[in-house]
C-alpha cells in the first residue's frame, strides 16, 4: 500500500492543482549546464608522472545563491517521500523485533539459571 499526498503530486500536476490551500510552489527552472572543463592530458612518460602531482582542473563557476536555494528546494521535495517512508518503517513493530525481544528474555533467564546452578554447586561441597 502506498499513500501519496497532494504535495508529492504537485510537481507533476501543477496545472491541475487548485490555487487554494495545499497548492504547491511553481516548478523551478534550473540553468543549463555550462561547458565541461577540458580533460587534463596524461604525462608523456613515467618520469614525468613521478615528478609531482598534476594540477587540478579548473573548478566550474559557482552557482549564485538563488540557484542553490532552488536546487535545495527541489532536492528537499524529492527526498521528503523517502524520509517519510523511512520514518514509517522505523515506527512499525515487526515480527523479528518481537522474536528478538523474546529471545533476549530467554537468554537472560538462561544466564540467571546457569549462575544460580553454579552457586548451588559451589555451596554443596565437592560437587
Amino acid at each position: 500500500q502506498w499513500t501519496l499526498t497532494a504535495a508529492e503530486l504537485a510537481g507533476g500536476f501543477a496545472a491541475a492543482a487548485p490555487a487554494g490551500r495545499g497548492a504547491a510552489p511553481p516548478p523551478v527552472d534550473l540553468p543549463e549546464p555550462g561547458p565541461t572543463p577540458a580533460p587534463v592530458p596524461a604525462p608523456a612518460s613515467a618520469a614525468q608522472a613521478q615528478t609531482g602531482p598534476r594540477p587540478a582542473p579548473e573548478a566550474p563557476d559557482r552557482l549564485d545563491p538563488a540557484d542553490l536555494a532552488a536546487i535545495e528546494a527541489l532536492m528537499a521535495r524529492q527526498i521528503r517521500p523517502l524520509r517519510e517512508q523511512l520514518d514509517a518503517a522505523e515506527d512499525r513493530v515487526r515480527l523479528h523485533d518481537i522474536l528478538g525481544g523474546i529471545g533476549t528474555l530467554f537468554g537472560i533467564a538462561g544466564l540467571a539459571l546457569w549462575w544460580d546452578n553454579r552457586r548451588r554447586r559451589g555451596q554443596g561441597g565437592s560437587g
